[in-house]
């Protein structure tokens, strides 16, 4: 059976939905129910999102600058957890340094700098003093990029957002081929 070659917009709102509900927000619910909880599994699985959602906001539709739309993505999920107060750039460098590159090329962060504190269940991310390190909150992390997640399904949805859709449906586009 062919595939086919044009989808209504509802229609690719709702395949990303349950694409990033199932293959990232589920995943993540998953590992940390665990025993015991896969905690880097869990953080790994999330930062995926961080790229992806930057990329969809602004609706680009090509490859690469991912340090550019990851730190607009983490712009973004922070944006609905504190909206007076965006993480600084530096705070970004070093969470993407550190975690995402450090997970996507080295398969772990950068251990000497990045604790995982799964004990602690407030915010997502804290750096830590005097030290510097980064301290990552896997509890924290998913509450923060699910609750943005289902904001920005329901942004979608209404119709009097017409650049977020446009920007969407460009990015949906590149990525699926259409």
């Amino acid at each position: 059976m062919a595939r086919p070659t044009t989808f209504t917009f509802e229609q690719k709102v709702d395949h990303f939905e349950k694409a990033v509900r199932h293959d990232i927000l589920d995943a993540v619910k998953h590992s940390l129910k665990h025993n015991p909880p896969f905690y880097l599994g869990a953080v790994r699985q999330l930062t995926v999102y961080f790229e992806m959602i930057g990329k969809y906001i602004n609706g680009f539709a090509a490859e690469g600058k991912s340090e550019y739309y990851f730190k607009e993505g983490c712009k973004e999920v922070n944006s609905i957890r504190s909206p007076r107060a965006p993480p600084q750039d530096h705070h970004l460098k070093r969470f993407y340094e550190l975690i995402r590159c450090g997970l996507y090329h080295q398969g772990f962060p950068s251990l000497r700098k990045v604790r995982i504190d799964a004990n602690y269940t407030g915010s997502a991310l804290r750096a830590g003093e005097p030290s510097g390190d980064l301290i990552v909150f896997p509890h924290g992390l998913r509450r923060m990029v699910e609750r943005h997640f289902d904001e920005y399904v329901a942004k979608l949805r209404d119709p009097a957002n017409t650049t977020l859709r446009a920007n969407f449906e460009k990015r949906f586009d590149f990525e699926s081929g259409l």
